[in-house]
């Protein structure tokens, strides 16, 4: 649906940070369109230390908070090689920054102070990225639902298969 592009951003004080350049596919259908414009106005909604921030939109393109680490599927990966499990410690500040994200999602509010009854459908740990710095962020809220998705609309399998409830 999308790539990713690290790049850095000129800031009006003369420095700099990088940043995450989320474009869409030329080639996406009017669905895939439709997902990448739900997952900027879910972004825009939220306001949490534990979701990547949105900066700015446009068109076809999200400009994202570039998280300075790697995706908890990556260091799982790497210990299960190494035949070292993640310490207790760190999986509880995981699940910590994890329970922190998935509550700012499902207790989002619109401008009006209406749940938004978002959803995020694909918390894999593909999609949960750890910064060097400790911070533990949900990113991907590409097939976000929201009580406004009309059911119609989201047919299909969303997600990571072997992550999503039984249901």
């Amino acid at each position: 649906m999308g790539e990713l592009f690290l790049a850095d951003e000129a800031l009006p004080d003369g420095s700099s940070r990088a940043v995450v350049v989320k474009r869409l596919l030329l080639t996406a259908d009017a669905t895939h369109a439709s997902l990448f414009a739900r997952e900027g106005d879910a972004l825009a909604a939220l306001d949490s230390p534990h979701i990547v921030r949105l900066y700015r939109r446009g068109p076809g393109w999200l400009l994202l908070e570039h998280v300075d680490g790697l995706d908890l599927g990556s260091l799982l990966e790497r210990r299960a090689r190494r035949g070292r499990p993640l310490p207790i410690p760190a999986a509880m500040a995981v699940v910590t920054g994890l329970a922190r994200a998935l509550d700012a999602l499902h207790t989002a509010t619109g401008p009006d102070q209406r749940p938004l009854g978002l959803v995020h459908r694909d918390v894999s740990p593909g999609n949960v990225l750890l910064g060097r710095d400790g911070a533990v962020k949900l990113t991907d809220l590409g097939v976000v639902r929201t009580a406004a998705t009309d059911a119609a609309t989201v047919a299909g399998v969303k997600g990571t298969l072997a992550y999503m409830a039984p249901e």
